[in-house]
């Protein structure tokens, strides 16, 4: 199963800086404060876990923190 994540990097004013969508099979850890998050932006939670430094996804630093928020898609 693949899920595609949307990668919401917000800063310390809660600002949205930047939503791509990357597509990835691995399992992230699920963190229960990014549920209102996901709610606000009207997203699916379904695996979610902040980054401090940088993201795996894009491999770029992250002076804010970023969020990954799961869609489930079929294969």
């Amino acid at each position: 199963m693949q899920v595609t994540h949307n990668l919401l990097i917000i800063n310390q004013e809660n600002q949205l800086i930047e939503n791509s969508q990357e597509t990835h099979t691995q399992r992230y850890l699920f963190k229960p404060e990014v549920a209102l998050l996901a709610d606000m932006c009207q997203l699916t939670t379904i695996d979610a876990m902040p980054w401090l430094e940088q993201s795996p996804l894009t491999n770029i630093p992250c002076p804010s923190v970023c969020f990954v928020i799961g869609h489930k898609t079929t294969d």
